[in-house]
């Protein structure tokens, strides 16, 4: 199955004495994923953006339960 890269934006913990990161942690914008079964085109994901905010908590979880 072919693979893509996307660019994640993320940064580190805050040092002690320093503000926290600023906006968000992570930031992916307008994914696509298709790949071919039997053939035929299949679309795994359409136009995806997620962000995720400091203190936030983020699962990916597929139909058969893995992440």
């Amino acid at each position: 199955m072919p693979t893509e890269a996307m660019s994640v934006v993320a940064y580190p913990d805050p040092q002690p004495g320093r503000d926290a990161a600023p906006g968000p942690l992570i930031r992916i914008e307008g994914v696509n994923r298709t790949f071919t079964r039997d053939g035929k085109t299949v679309t795994a994901l359409s136009d995806v953006s997620i962000t995720v905010a400091p203190g936030e908590f983020v699962v990916l979880l597929g139909p058969s339960g893995c992440g």
